[in-house]
């Protein structure tokens, strides 16, 4: 024991090995995890549609809709392998997971003039989006092969829908 001048013995402490400091560190850390996880879990699911050109499509622009509502958006344009057409990457929410069955058709809409009339008129203003029939199957599909025009008759329309095929 070590005595000072006025007779009272010295106490001697234990530093604690813990800093107070590193507690905002590790709540950064904590935070930053978080976030990741909130970001992974709220990410949607990624497909993939294939279209001849990319006309009036523009990544992290162009929304995928169904009667008028967004449901996903084009994430990345891309060319196929071969370059003959062309890949686009759309992240769909998570929430529309029944719309990615392997009867699902994809297709742009764009002004068009034809036979049949005027079409896709509201987009001069807003823009061209990718348009979902969803289709009846119960079999998920990523990867689709998108019409070049529209349907005449969506797959849930009424009535006998008869395909065609000839030489």
């Amino acid at each position: 024991k070590n005595e000072s001048d006025d007779g009272a013995a010295a106490v001697v402490v234990a530093k604690s090995r813990f800093s107070a400091i590193w507690l905002l560190p590790i709540l950064a850390v904590l935070i930053g995890i978080g976030m990741i996880y909130n970001d992974w879990r709220n990410r949607g699911i990624q497909i993939q549609v294939a279209f001849q050109t990319a006309e009036g499509l523009e990544a992290k622009k162009t929304v995928l809709k169904n009667r008028n509502v967004d449901i996903g958006l084009v994430k990345k344009i891309k060319f196929s392998e071969d370059k003959s057409h062309i890949l686009v990457d759309i992240e769909v929410d998570k929430s529309m997971d029944s719309f990615l069955v392997e009867d699902s058709e994809f297709w742009v809409v764009k002004p068009r003039f034809g036979a049949t009339g005027i079409t896709g008129i509201g987009t001069l203003l807003s823009g061209a989006y990718i348009e979902v029939s969803p289709g009846q199957s119960n079999v998920e599909r990523f990867e689709f092969t998108g019409l070049e025009t529209p349907p005449v008759t969506s797959l849930n329309a009424d009535g006998i829908h008869l395909k065609l095929v000839s030489r």
